[in-house]
């Protein structure tokens, strides 16, 4: 057994919770008779149920400090992350060129959100010869994409400025707010996009389109393009401000609506992970506390009327599913905070706005202050002391689960599985062929 295993693994156990929300959360009983699990009983769907079972599910796994040298090491082993709070005040033009092209161009033939061919790969001939020939282009929307990075255009130096989301809004593998598609009928993934970003979230801007309508920036986890609009500029010392502010609050709820800012604005909807700093009086006016009739007062960025950076003070229900500073991270902790996603809908590539894989744990422990990586590959590979049970015998298998903390990530040659506890058998969640369920060791 791997040295800090538990921590480890304990770290990456909601993957496989993902699997569970889009099919067996709203119909469990029918779920589990679907599945002819007889020892699967509607209360394992129940977060406790399996708390319950555990000694130290109130022990916390890591401190504050120690969380803040695991974000460390998460950045030093995985491509993609930064931390943007000590990033360079400029980039060179070579590093930037790298960064510009790192995301290949989709092959094949691309659909629209209508479903209309955006982009047809040229057909391929042979000549007389037998030598294969490339027909010509009939669509231009590769060439327009490609050429609005500036790629081919970078200067030798280009100035960091910084910036943070006004809205929850996305990032996108190129300049295009263009939905792209492999299949003119599938809508789950959108090929160009890339991650969630969620209001108030600290990013680094690079560069800027040739259109002067997407910047290029760099989050705590990744890189990419992000619309102007979603996004104010910021001098580092408001920014730095911003996101270190001594006392604030995490969104633990998978999402909470609240009344507009403004009667020409939209509902304000706040997701699992968001961090929003909270409004403390100055020290020369009268005293007063945060907490006024059950309700915090938080700052959110916002424009003044001339484009500058500015916030705005907005009353938050002390009761709507946030909690001041990051939840301490025990086990309890991590298992609430993720069945808490229990009947959201999964999207491939959060379509629409919604619930991915990917988001799906990375929103949860950013409730603990942890920033993992925005994809689920580059996750599995930090993960350097989980438990692979693919060579394994039965009785070894059976070892190593009750030498297992509830939240374990296992692997085997059908994939992995989330350990959830022993209730006479060993229980945990997969999900084999599309379908969900929890399964029972036999």
């Amino acid at each position: 057994m791997k040295k800090y295993r538990r921590i480890a693994a304990l770290l990456l156990a909601v993957s496989l919770l993902a699997a569970l929300f889009t099919g067996c959360a709203v119909t469990k009983t029918e779920e589990t008779q679907k599945s002819g699990l007889v020892n699967v009983r509607p209360e394992m769907y129940d977060a406790s149920f399996w708390t319950a079972k555990y000694k130290q599910a109130n022990k916390a796994l890591l401190s504050g400090d120690e969380i803040l040298k695991l974000n460390g090491q998460i950045i030093q082993s995985t491509i993609g992350m930064e931390d943007i709070t000590y990033y360079n005040t400029s980039l060179g033009g070579v590093q930037l060129g790298v960064y510009l092209k790192e995301y290949p161009f989709p092959e094949g033939t691309l659909y629209g959100a209508d479903g209309a061919i955006l982009y047809a790969e040229p057909e391929k001939t042979t000549d007389d010869d037998g030598n294969e020939v490339e027909g010509e282009e009939t669509y231009t929307f590769k060439a327009e994409v490609l050429d609005n990075r500036g790629a081919e255009d970078v200067p030798s130096s280009n100035s960091v400025t910084y910036a943070l989301a006004l809205a929850n809004t996305e990032l996108r593998r190129f300049p295009s707010a263009e939905n792209v598609f492999a299949s003119e009928t599938d809508r789950s993934v959108d090929l160009f996009r890339v991650c969630s970003i969620n209001l108030g979230e600290p990013m680094v801007v690079l560069y800027e389109s040739v259109d002067e309508l997407w910047y290029f920036v760099q989050t705590r986890t990744c890189r990419g393009w992000i619309f102007w609009g979603d996004v104010i500029l910021t001098e580092k010392s408001e920014w730095l401000n911003y996101i270190r502010a001594e006392k604030f609050l995490v969104v633990t709820d998978p999402a909470i609506t609240l009344p507009a800012r403004s009667f020409d604005s939209a509902p304000l909807t706040l997701y699992m992970g968001t961090m929003l700093p909270i409004y403390e009086q100055p020290a020369s006016a009268a005293p007063s506390t945060t907490i006024t009739d059950g309700t915090y007062t938080v700052l959110l960025p916002d424009k003044d009327m001339f484009g500058n950076y500015t916030t705005t003070k907005y009353n938050l229900p002390a009761a709507s599913g946030v909690h001041v500073g990051y939840l301490e991270y025990t086990p309890e902790n991590v298992l609430k905070t993720a069945f808490k996603l229990s009947g959201q809908t999964l999207h491939a590539g959060g379509i629409g706005g919604g619930w991915d894989e990917n988001s799906f744990f990375t929103s949860v422990f950013a409730c603990f202050g942890i920033f993992l990586p925005f994809d689920i590959a580059a996750q599995k590979q930090i993960a350097a002391d989980d438990t692979d049970l693919t060579l394994a015998s039965t009785k070894d298998i059976t070892a190593e689960l009750d030498a297992s903390a509830p939240g374990t990530l296992l692997y085997t040659d059908q994939g992995a599985a989330f350990y959830l506890g022993k209730d006479g058998e060993h229980y945990f969640v997969l999900q084999p062929a599309g379908s969900c369920f929890i399964d029972a060791t036999r």
